[in-house]
């Protein structure tokens, strides 16, 4: 099964993070916009962003992540976002990993439709426009001691580079989407972002899998899950089973407590 991220935002109005205990992530530098459009045949509200003109202009994450990879930085690590470009044209920042953001973006989209992973240009002709995809970036250790970032559309795999420890693919305290210090940004949509503190496996990310209205935090149909129920009753009555309405049309379960 997938892995429980170490930070999940769906953007359908706010910037909270669906994990618990997280940051929310921190528009700057511009006013937000939302707004309602439809994936997959499912009108849902996403987070409508301009092109992004100056450094200073950020959807900013906060890194909980301690060093690991062997480095004292963030080397390990999955990101994944669906989004929807309006252009290719000139570049498109995806993750900038400088805490102030004043270098060039580190992981980007070229007019061509190559992803630039660090070192490498990679995938040419794989990405478009003005279509939804679910871009997921993953970064391990290698046998070699560097570092190996992988790029996947819609959970097949299109690229990796080799990268160093510690080098401009970690991440820092914090990091940012979508930004870049000298504007090669386009506008977009975003409609869900997220991260883990480990790098998934090819079959986890293709049980990610393209792009949905629920976002990337969703369950997994078919997966397997543990529901905890609790109650407070202020009249201390005794509860005897639990009544649970999926709400898909399946019947009501009734459930016995204990």
């Amino acid at each position: 099964p997938v892995p429980v991220p170490t930070g999940a935002w769906q953007l359908d109005g706010d910037f909270r993070n669906e994990v618990d205990a997280a940051s929310p992530l921190q528009p700057l530098g511009f006013t937000p916009s939302f707004t309602s459009t439809s994936i997959a045949g499912v009108t849902t509200t996403v987070l409508q962003l301009p092109r992004f003109t100056s450094r200073t202009q950020t959807l900013t994450a906060q890194n909980p992540i301690t060093g690991n990879g062997t480095g004292e930085l963030t080397n390990v690590w999955t990101i994944a976002m669906d989004v929807n470009l309006s252009t290719l044209s000139p570049f498109v920042s995806l993750l900038s990993t400088d805490s102030t953001n004043s270098n060039d973006t580190d992981i980007f989209l070229r007019t061509n439709g190559q992803i630039d992973l660090g070192s490498s240009s990679v995938a040419a002709g794989a990405f478009a426009a003005n279509r939804w995809m679910r871009i997921v970036l993953t970064q391990q250790a290698s046998a070699r001691g560097d570092l190996l970032t992988k790029a996947y559309i819609d959970g097949q795999f299109v690229g990796l580079a080799r990268n160093p420890v510690d080098g401009s693919t970690a991440l820092r305290e914090v990091f940012h989407f979508f930004s870049d210090d000298n504007g090669e940004t386009v506008p977009m949509l975003v409609g869900s972002l997220a991260y883990w503190d480990v790098p998934l496996t090819p079959n986890q990310v293709e049980q990610l899998g393209p792009v949905t209205a629920a976002g990337i935090n969703a369950a997994t149909e078919g997966g397997i899950y543990q529901l905890e129920l609790s109650s407070s009753d202020p009249g201390r009555d005794t509860i005897t089973q639990w009544q649970i309405d999926w709400g898909d049309g399946s019947p009501v379960e009734m459930v016995p407590t204990g």
